[in-house]
């Protein structure tokens, strides 16, 4: 199969050449170059870069794109787009040639192209501002390539040496940049993307999630605290701005959410010297994130390690107690158990997690002797709970675990961990019935 496309791909490289070879007049220089593939490539390079004419720009960036899918191609592509470009036309080249993650050839490349590529991005953002034409589309794409390199980075970092800081400085600019060039809506999406992927690894050292900080420098926190109090300014100053193709308000408020949600995690338990705080109702949250299952269970378990840790720390918690978003939780689902426990165990959706650590506080949790004692320690479960909700949670803590059993049955090597998680969920469910 492998060669087979292989062969496909030298073929359209093949065809696309003719093509291109056949405009070459076109482009000062061509005739210099001996070589056919270097000419080609050359040609199709320049013609991207500076041909009036759309047809051939946009046929020096298919030539670019065919090229890269040649295995033995692609080095010499990336060298050439380097040579000749710089800044934000580099950027443009390297997404028609590769538009999947950026390579670590790439990246090494990119190093000392980062301050050039944030100068024109913002230029370009600030020259759509004050005289609008038809680049916002291109704007979202290199706010898109920057995503990309910065997952790049975060997957290879620990495989090959390529140094980070860099381009997180760079980011850091470019996020305050668009901020102070008003924030304007074609870029808030893809704004708000890079800004919550700085949080997880500014202060979490992750790409994806997780729920242990492990913090970078101060000054770096710092600097990414202060841009996540600035965008809730800026949300406060223009809280509703209008769907339109360029940017749509559910996506940024969701995204902007998670954001602060993370952000005062991993500022904790400092995160109110910076005015930062936890203002979103729960049943806006969950009514918020109820689609999207993933960043669901991942705002309820930072929740719940929040309130872990203010309690070990003996540190007022001031959102509302685990058990009661419990059950909102429940609520959300009309409380139909067998729903939440199939999102619950889906492994996509980090919910298992979340369904763990909340019976683990289940299991830790003593009963609250005076019901009207203020200075109520947040994993202790209310009466008011247990007796109208305590059966609802045994009943959705047995189905989790029978249905975590049957996905294991007749599996003889069931990992320990599974069969502890079924064992937790079960003395739970004993504990709050």
């Amino acid at each position: 199969m492998s060669s087979t496309t292989e062969m496909s791909d030298n073929r359209r490289f093949c065809n696309y050449c003719e093509m291109i070879l056949q405009s070459a007049y076109r482009v000062p220089g061509a005739r210099n170059i001996r070589n056919i593939i270097s000419k080609c490539i050359y040609c199709a390079v320049m013609m991207s870069l500076h041909d009036r004419d759309y047809y051939f720009k946009w046929l020096g960036m298919d030539v670019l794109c065919a090229a890269y899918k040649v295995r033995h191609q692609r080095r010499f592509v990336l060298d050439t787009i380097f040579d000749l470009s710089h800044g934000r036309g580099l950027v443009e080249l390297l997404m028609s040639a590769n538009p999947k993650l950026p390579c670590a050839y790439t990246l090494k490349r990119l190093e000392g192209q980062w301050p050039k590529i944030r100068e024109d991005f913002v230029k370009l953002i600030r020259s759509e501002v004050t005289r609008p034409t038809n680049r916002k589309k291109n704007i979202q794409e290199i706010c898109r390539f920057w995503w990309q390199c910065l997952k790049s980075h975060m997957l290879l970092k620990k495989a090959i040496a390529i140094p980070f800081e860099r381009l997180i400085k760079e980011t850091i600019l470019l996020l305050r940049e668009i901020l102070e060039n008003g924030a304007p809506d074609f870029a808030l999406n893809g704004y708000i993307k890079i800004l919550q992927k700085m949080v997880e690894i500014v202060f979490y050292d992750t790409w994806i999630f997780s729920l242990h900080t492990k913090k970078s420098s101060s000054q770096l926190c710092d600097e990414v605290g202060n841009l996540v109090k600035s965008t809730e300014t800026m949300v406060l100053a223009n809280p509703k701005r209008p769907d339109n193709d360029f940017f749509n308000s559910n996506q940024f408020t969701r995204m902007y959410m998670y954001t602060v949600i993370r952000t005062n995690y991993g500022l904790f338990p400092n995160e109110k010297n910076w005015g930062l705080s936890i203002d979103f109702p729960i049943d806006v949250i969950l009514h918020t994130f109820l689609p999207f299952k993933a960043l669901l269970f991942r705002t309820l378990c930072t929740f719940l390690m929040f309130e872990w840790n203010a309690f070990t720390l003996g540190i007022d918690y001031d959102y509302m107690p685990s058990y009661w978003v419990f059950v909102y939780l429940m609520e959300a689902y009309s409380f139909n158990y067998n729903k939440l426990a199939d999102d619950l165990k889906d492994p996509e959706t980090d919910g298992l997690n979340y369904a763990i650590h909340f019976a683990i506080r289940i299991l830790v949790a003593e009963p609250k002797l005076d019901p009207n004692d203020s200075n109520e320690l947040t994993f202790h479960p209310h009466p008011d709970y247990l007796s109208c909700y305590g059966s609802e949670t045994r009943q959705l803590f047995l189905l989790l675990a029978d249905k975590l059993e049957e996905s294991h049955m007749g599996d003889e090597t069931r990992s320990y961990a599974a069969s502890r998680i079924i064992e937790i969920l079960r003395a739970a469910a004993d504990k709050v019935h």
